[in-house]
């Protein structure tokens, strides 16, 4: 009987020392899995915000060919087009400042105007740029620049498309 009190002896420690190195490794994986599932969260919205951007400046694309087809008035205030204009970011970002050095801007009204408050809600109105570019034959070529924010100012989208009017 004495031999097995020694032996139990023995034991208790090392069990201890395993119990905390699982729980120190178990600790490990916890903090692991919690800031790799809140970099997804913050990847997903940031997609959220680009997505809504890139919806908000869709919008504005299908207002201005709207327009250009039924409004004269806007199809006349279009500024030449000069292809000299860089097509990079930078200068499309300074075109639509405040103080537009590159004509007027134009933004989405009536029912086409998009929600700033609540869910899905962009930051922002999205706002275009109209550009007439040389007739080819009867029609004649227009280039829209539109820039629309996402949820966020830090989510930016501009496209470009071209429309054609033939009178």
């Amino acid at each position: 009987m004495r031999t097995m009190l020694l032996n139990t002896q023995y034991q208790r420690g090392a069990s201890l020392l395993v119990a905390l190195a699982f729980l120190v490794i178990m600790a490990m994986l916890g903090v692991t899995v919690a800031s790799v599932t809140t970099m997804q969260e913050r990847m997903a919205g940031h997609t959220r915000d680009r997505d809504l951007a890139l919806q908000a400046a869709e919008v504005a694309l299908r207002v201005a060919e709207q327009r250009l087809a039924t409004d004269a008035a806007f199809r006349a205030a279009a500024v030449a087009f000069n292809a000299t204009n860089l097509n990079g970011d930078a200068y499309w970002e300074n075109c639509f400042k405040p103080a537009t050095p590159c004509g007027a801007l134009h933004e989405p009204t009536g029912v086409d105007v998009l929600p700033t408050s609540g869910e899905g809600a962009v930051a922002a109105q999205p706002q275009y740029f109209l550009e007439r570019k040389p007739d080819i034959g009867p029609t004649q070529i227009y280039r829209v620049t539109a820039r629309a924010v996402g949820g966020t100012t830090d989510a930016i989208v501009i496209l470009q498309a071209e429309f054609g009017y033939t009178p």
